[in-house]
């Protein structure tokens, strides 16, 4: 989810959106029931309903982390914070 908080931070920033609307979560477009549904995802031997402690998890863990701290090194929370 930090990624998320990121990318709405960049755009508020940028002026591209005016709050933090998706801050709710994460949701999926189902086409069986044509209705948004909270995320989740299974595994062989898992079930996650948290973005979070599935990214933990995952393979590519240590990527995310460094893609997640690049990210936030690219805010100017100083700046966000003015418009506020």
């Amino acid at each position: 989810m930090d990624m998320l908080a990121a990318y709405d931070a960049y755009q508020r920033q940028n002026r591209i959106k005016p709050d933090y609307c998706n801050c709710g979560g994460v949701q999926r477009w189902d086409e069986t029931s044509q209705d948004w549904e909270d995320w989740y995802v299974e595994t062989e031997d898992d079930y996650f309903d948290d973005v979070d402690d599935y990214c933990e998890q995952c393979e590519k863990a240590d990527e995310l982390e460094e893609f997640t701290h690049e990210l936030f090194k690219q805010i100017d929370w100083g700046k966000i914070e003015k418009m506020s």
